[in-house]
């Protein structure tokens, strides 16, 4: 069929299916990757596949449903994954999966027509085209082999001062595009400052798969090494069959004495600042012996007078190199005024650092009227299931005045849906040492992860006045859509920073597994396929290696397959 034909089939399909009553309705679409912007699938040997993603969202705040149907691709190796017709939620997405699996070798083109019922008033086409392209190379006759040192032909282990030992490690990589096994020898290094402890000898490697070599090192003399080498044979291709690996190693002059670190000091005191009668405030430092060699370090940490003390960590102490002590220090006044005192760590460091004093101060003070102690200052309610019922949380107010002539009265504010204090809220008055209990409830009756606060207003003297007690929850489970049960996915925090749950129900126990891609479908994280229980479950994604950014999570049950965009701020 001319291609100026199929052009004109398209369009008059998407005339007959998306009648001008459903542009009206407004629907906006994002596709992620964008037609403009698509990546090929690159070199892909003959006998593999690759796979790209399309996620196809309605980004639609009304009730109008995303109606989407696929044309292409013709073949020549490329296929998707679902059906040909489907519909998109409001604000729901979907996720199209492509795969390129050549037959023979050599560049392949072809094309995908996605044709929508999205308004095209904002320069949007119907249907939306993607080029498609790939290249089918010929499987590899030989294993490849990728060793990765850092510094191509070079190791260097780094440096230690004379007499220590430190270790670093390189590793061997099967690269082949083929099911290919890489099979070789580590050998041993030829000087005794240098030696293989991890990885020598025989090694076999599957496609993919590494072997990690690690290399101590131990210099005698203060002096650079590079005159040792490791040698690598094995049945890659030729020269890659042998390769020499020239190991670098520094030793360094060792301190003739131990040295010491104190950490957990600003401006190297300790001060308490103002301390309400009859309070105790602590404080926390370290001693740690930072030597380059085998030096231990000794001494001894003094006691300070009352009103300070010291609960743990004085006396005296003998410390490894590496090793670390903690001191608590503690200050509580039993009457008004300045106090001042310092500690003072002796030890056999170097004349610089063998008498250490460190400062405290710290004022005690005195408050008269009523003073308001709230516990505790957060409430989280965790996983709930929707629906389902939910704990009671509890939480204290307490009038701690010092005089039995001072009254604490205040109020509390209702928190906002879907939490509620079913017992304790309103005004309050407490003589001394009384106290009102708040029993707070969370509502399961919508998904979603929720925040509030409940505000205490008080006539606290003790700049106390307004506390705030901060409330959270995430309810889990099933929604209900047009009588139609539909799964919910969620995710908490969203966005989030570092670490967020990817939460989900199930009404059965299922093999779950989860897949996190980027806006470009490079997958970033995976959780290989495991068995989970029925009810509330939830997969933990830890992205601190991963850069800010959209990600689209991809939750396989069975054989369906799931999706939720979530966002990363760092």
């Amino acid at each position: 069929m001319p291609r100026y034909m199929r052009y004109i089939l398209l369009a008059v399909f998407s005339l007959i299916s998306f009648t001008p009553a459903s542009y009206a309705q407004g629907i906006k679409v994002s596709f992620s990757p964008s037609s403009r912007f698509f990546p090929g699938f690159g070199n892909v040997s003959i006998g593999k596949s690759k796979d790209q993603t399309i996620i196809i969202k309605n980004a639609d705040t009304s009730t109008g449903a995303l109606n989407c149907s696929i044309t292409g691709p013709t073949g020549n190796g490329f296929s998707f994954s679902g059906p040909a017709s489907f519909s998109i939620g409001v604000g729901q997405s979907d996720t199209l999966i492509l795969h390129f699996a050549p037959q023979v070798a050599g560049l392949v083109r072809d094309t995908i027509y996605i044709s929508h019922n999205a308004d095209t008033s904002f320069s949007l086409k119907n249907p939306v085209r993607y080029a498609l392209s790939g290249t089918g190379v010929a499987a590899d006759t030989f294993p490849k082999i990728t060793v990765n040192t850092g510094f191509g032909g070079f190791f260097n282990v780094g440096t230690t001062p004379v007499g220590r030992t430190i270790s670093a490690s390189f590793t061997i990589r099967n690269t082949s595009d083929t099911i290919r096994t890489l099979t070789g020898n580590v050998g041993q290094t030829f000087t005794s400052r240098f030696s293989v402890t991890t990885g020598a000898g025989a090694f076999s490697l599957d496609t993919g798969n590494v072997q990690t070599v690690t290399v101590s090192f131990t210099p005698d003399t203060a002096a650079q090494f590079l005159v040792d080498s490791i040698i690598i044979t094995s049945n890659a291709a030729s020269p890659n069959n042998r390769i020499k690996i020239t190991i670098i190693g520094s030793g360094t002059k060792a301190s003739p004495f131990p040295q010491i670190s104190i950490g957990g000091l600003q401006g190297g005191i300790i001060n308490f600042r103002n301390d309400t009668i009859p309070k105790t405030k602590t404080a926390v430092f370290t001693i740690r012996n930072t030597s380059d060699s085998l030096r231990t370090l000794t001494g001894s940490v003094s006691t300070p007078g009352s009103p300070f003390a010291i609960t743990s960590g004085s006396g005296a102490f003998s410390l490894d190199s590496g090793q670390t002590k903690t001191v608590t220090v503690t200050f509580a006044p039993t009457t008004a005024g300045l106090f001042r005192d310092t500690i003072i760590i002796t030890t056999n460091s170097d004349a610089a650092n063998q008498l250490i004093k460190i400062p405290l101060s710290g004022t005690g003070v005195i408050v008269a009227g009523p003073r308001i102690s709230v516990q505790p200052l957060s409430i989280n309610f965790g996983n709930l299931t929707q629906g389902g019922s939910a704990p009671s949380f509890a939480a204290t107010i307490k009038n701690i005045a010092d005089s039995a002539t001072d009254t604490l009265r205040g109020s509390i504010t209702q928190p906002g849906m879907p939490f509620s204090i079913t017992s304790g809220s309103g005004d309050f008055t407490l003589a001394q040492n009384d106290s009102v209990r708040l029993i707070i409830q969370m509502a399961t009756d919508n998904a979603g992860t929720f925040k509030d606060s409940i505000v205490i207003l008080s006539n606290s003297n003790d700049n106390a006045k307004r506390f705030v007690l901060r409330l959270s929850g995430t309810v889990l489970g099933l929604g209900v859509k047009d009588g139609a049960t539909r799964f919910l996915m969620t995710a908490a925090p969203n966005p989030f920073n570092n670490r967020t749950a990817i939460g989900f129900t199930l009404d059965e126990a299922s093999t779950v597994s989860l897949k996190i891609v980027d806006v470009l479908g490079k997958e970033v994280f995976s959780a290989s396929p495991q068995q989970h229980p029925a009810g509330p479950c939830e997969i933990e994604w830890n992205a601190s290696g991963v850069q800010s950014g959209s990600y689209t999570c991809l939750l396989t049950i069975g054989k369906e397959t799931h999706s939720l965009r979530i966002i990363l701020e760092k």
